[in-house]
């Protein structure tokens, strides 16, 4: 697999959906730390939220994205295939590794 194009580009479009994703989360998060909930309150109301949307967009790419690995060019079938595992995995980042990140830092809102 090379770099051109259509791989270069996979970074921007999933770095774009991945932030909104994040800054989502982490607007409800501090919503909830704000209002006094613990660590397990504050996930389950930011699961509640930001969680959903955020599988839904991921799902939606995965309908959309692997379509462009039936075409004959390969920096097509890359940009989808790069597009689609991009996706999931900055879906597992906001719903398992920036909870547990948040885990490290959270701090009780006074």
């Amino acid at each position: 697999m090379n770099l051109d194009v259509g791989t270069a580009t996979v970074a921007a479009i999933v770095l774009g959906v991945a932030i909104d994703d994040t800054i989502h989360f982490l607007h409800y998060w501090r919503e909830a730390e704000l209002s006094g909930k613990t660590w397990e309150d504050c996930v389950s109301y930011t699961f509640d939220h930001a969680g959903v949307p955020a599988v839904i967009t991921t799902l939606l790419l995965l309908v959309g994205y692997p379509v462009l690995m039936l075409a004959d060019a390969s920096s097509v079938f890359y940009f989808g295939l790069l597009t689609s595992i991009s996706a999931v995995a900055a879906l597992y980042a906001d719903l398992v590794l920036l909870p547990l990140l948040l885990r490290l830092f959270f701090r009780k809102a006074r």
